[in-house]
């Protein structure tokens, strides 16, 4: 009798054990990390909302990787580029000394945006998984 409640409690825990939540919510770091295909890049006049010039859709080869020892490796049209990028906190992201705002990132989607001062326009670039 025993020995059969010892198996049935071990049977018990070993299922509440298995459905326990995961209750780990990614960083912005761990979203980040990965290849990413490069959908598109506009630059929109801020007062207006226009297009500045024409948008670019990138290539099937363009991407940008984001790797945990801080670098970004990219190619986009054809050149190939590597510097460091830091994440200041879920919103912000430095490229190449730029500062980026980060607008969304999930686990397939990536948006983010850079005012340029002095010009009155906004980068926006569209990246996907």
């Amino acid at each position: 009798m025993k020995k059969r409640y010892l198996l049935v409690s071990f049977a018990i825990l070993t299922v509440l054990n298995c459905c326990k939540k995961n209750d780990h919510v990614p960083s912005t770091q761990e979203k980040i990390l990965g290849k990413w295909k490069i959908l598109r890049f506009v630059d929109i006049n801020e007062a207006t909302g226009a297009y500045l010039s024409a948008p670019y859709n990138g290539a099937p080869t363009d991407y940008a990787e984001y790797r945990a020892d801080g670098k970004l490796y990219s190619y986009i049209a054809g050149q190939t580029d590597t510097f460091t990028y830091n994440i200041i906190n879920d919103q912000t992201l430095v490229e190449k000394n730029i500062t980026f705002q980060i607008r969304s990132l999930t686990d397939i989607e990536f948006t983010k945006s850079v005012y340029i001062p002095g010009t009155g326009h906004t980068r926006m670039e569209y990246l996907y998984k």
